[in-house]
């Protein structure tokens, strides 16, 4: 996920840092105080949940989530597992893509975090795309870029000027291919206004606060029943809470936040000459009337989502799913319009029947997230009862 750049051992090599990598160290420290206060109250003496920590900090001190590039290799690499001493113990994932298989990179940033978009061609000439989040670190990141681009230059091939690559053109026979759940097969009535779910759209910046604010309260409070009960079980479920929290009062501050009283009806409306886009999608709280000739590109991206096949007992099958749908228009740009708030695919759907021009970009963001959150919990929780049956 996020990474910081750091300046690896080898000198031709730029190594980035996962989030969870980074975030590990303070879980480890965090660990390491507790070992201690807990072995120094016990009179250093060690118990069972002293074992549980040691193993704990093992564990993180073994994991590494990391992208490197290498100039003698010519390789951008991802590796996800478990290390030691350079040494694979345990491999999660492992990508590598050829240098002169990429045809550009690019990053984005905000107030935080930059986002490294990879855009190759695989083996037998597949049109792929990665992305790897971090912590803003703008010099070393400018400093990949500009490296990586020179690279390109050298071999002839003229650098990345823009975000991401040329946009992907869509066409209605495209788009039913990709999505044919909706679309039945490109048969649909086009609908021609939909309904926009405010609690949904993005967490604003400036609204962040109290939502991190929540979660930190909950989280100290759940650290210090974990500590002073040493009830894991009701650990995990305060963990819980703490987690759902987050997304309680995101959804309460979104709601309120997006509700614009002098312009309630919250609609994107479609016909074959404009496009009304409500005022929630702008920062500027104002509703826009959009002429066909004012809009600049309508972008979408999309990713494939596993799901179980109901033909085939155990197996399972891909569906794509678009993720967001941004405007970029001469009257303002909205904000990315996620899945989760609009109908997003019998939006586009719409557009293209309108004769609207959209782009298709695939991405390699998850379609739905909380499935890894639900198996990291599961994760915990199966571990804790094993640990507590066996101490």
């Amino acid at each position: 996920m996020d990474a910081v750049f750091q300046e690896g051992v080898l000198s031709d090599k730029v190594i980035l840092k996962s989030i969870f990598e980074t975030i590990k160290w303070i879980v480890i420290w965090l660990s390491v105080a507790s070992l201690a206060l807990d072995v120094l109250n016990q009179t250093l003496m060690f118990d069972g949940g002293d074992l549980l920590d040691v193993a704990l900090i093992l564990i993180l001190l073994l994991f590494q989530h990391r992208l490197q590039f290498s100039e003698n290799s010519g390789l951008l690499e991802e590796k996800l597992g478990f290390y030691f001493l350079g040494k694979s113990i345990l491999k999660i994932r492992h990508l590598e893509i050829k240098e002169i298989s990429v045809e550009s990179i690019s990053t984005r940033q905000n107030r935080s975090f930059s986002e490294i978009d990879i855009h190759y061609v695989a083996d037998k000439e597949k049109q792929c795309s990665y992305t790897f989040r971090c912590f803003m670190q703008l010099k070393q990141v400018s400093s990949l870029i500009s490296q990586f681009s020179k690279e390109k230059s050298d071999d002839g091939i003229e650098p990345e000027r823009g975000q991401g690559t040329s946009p992907h053109i869509l066409t209605i026979d495209k788009f039913s291919s990709l999505f044919p759940q909706n679309t039945i097969f490109g048969n649909a009535e086009a609908k021609k206004r939909f309904s926009i779910s405010h609690y949904a759209l993005p967490l604003p910046e400036s609204k962040r606060r109290p939502v991190y604010f929540t979660v930190l309260c909950l989280a100290l409070l759940t650290g210090y029943i974990a500590y002073s009960t040493q009830d894991w079980k009701m650990s995990m479920a305060f963990m819980v809470l703490t987690y759902l929290s987050y997304w309680a009062v995101r959804a309460l501050v979104c709601s309120n936040y997006y509700v614009i009283p002098t312009s309630p009806i919250d609609e994107i409306t479609i016909d074959d000459r404009e496009l009304h886009l409500p005022a929630s999608l702008f920062t500027d709280k104002k509703p826009r009337t959009v002429n066909k000739q004012d809009i600049i590109s309508i972008d979408s991206i999309w990713n494939y989502n596993l799901k179980a096949n109901d033909e085939l007992i155990g197996s399972t099958m891909k569906r794509s799913h678009l993720i967001s749908v941004a405007f970029n228009t001469s009257k303002g740009n909205t904000i990315e319009i996620p899945h989760w708030s609009v109908d997003s695919e019998g939006l586009v759907f719409s557009l293209l029947k309108h004769h609207y021009t959209v782009s298709l970009n695939k991405t390699t963001k998850m379609v739905y997230p909380f499935k890894v959150h639900v198996s990291v919990f599961l994760l915990l929780f199966i571990s804790m009862l094993i640990f507590e049956s066996l101490w």
